[in-house]
């Protein structure tokens, strides 16, 4: 059982997390300084180090968190359907869209432009939260090939070899061939929801889910998960 000054520390540190959110959803990324957040705790901005060694390391706490919180929004999107991978696919893929475009500096955080000294580094512990968000759409992914998989492409041996490591990082069972078209399709959906959320398809769309909607059904056809 915690000690009453490790419950302490822990509750300190998820008061800091939750202040440092606050300022980014007001501020954005630039907007987190520690100054603020000890004003706005009643403490120094010194004693925030005894909880947090540097700004870089706060942001990287948050990052985790917020692949944590994505992570369980898209698996719960997945688990409340039923029927074949590719609809499961779909809705996980709508959840991940709609916490995006409701939390835009959250995900500017995570997959905007890098910010030195922030992030999961290689083979740090924390790299598991973000390995879980991947995960939790790989493991779709593979129900999906294995349910109908397609003839398999010839790969350059380098994106072979690459692709090859990575499932057995994330234990994604799955050829390199398989990988790589899932992979590309991520791709699209990634791109068409950042390019939403910063706001680049609003030169022509004032709601862009429709476009959204359009390529997961161009994705679903080039998988094979629909007939044309």
């Amino acid at each position: 059982m915690p000690t009453r000054r490790e419950r302490a520390r822990t509750q300190t540190v998820a008061e800091i997390k939750a202040a440092a959110r606050r300022h980014l959803v007001d501020h954005g990324v630039e907007g987190v300084q520690l100054r603020a957040i000890a004003r706005d705790l009643g403490m120094t901005a010194p004693a925030l180090y005894r909880y947090f060694e540097s700004h870089e390391a706060l942001l990287t706490a948050l990052v985790v968190d917020l692949y944590g919180e994505l992570a369980d929004v898209v698996e719960q999107a997945a688990d409340a359907v039923q029927g074949e991978p590719w609809v499961r696919l779909g809705e996980a893929a709508r959840a991940f869209r709609r916490w995006s475009v409701t939390h835009p500096r959250e995900f500017t955080l995570l997959f905007g432009s890098p910010i030195p000294g922030v992030g999961i580094a290689p083979g740090s512990p924390e790299k598991a939260s973000g390995q879980r968000f991947g995960q939790a759409f790989g493991r779709i992914f593979a129900e999906l090939w294995a349910a109908k998989p397609f003839p398999p492409e010839e790969l350059d041996p380098a994106l072979e070899q690459a692709l090859q490591d990575y499932a057995g990082q994330v234990g994604v069972d799955m050829p390199p061939p398989a990988l790589a078209a899932f992979v590309s399709a991520w791709v699209r959906l990634y791109g068409a929801v950042t390019m939403e959320v910063f706001g680049h398809v609003s030169f022509v769309l004032s709601d862009a889910e429709p476009l959204f909607e359009r390529e997961l059904v161009s994705i679903a056809r080039e998988l094979g998960a629909l007939d044309d």
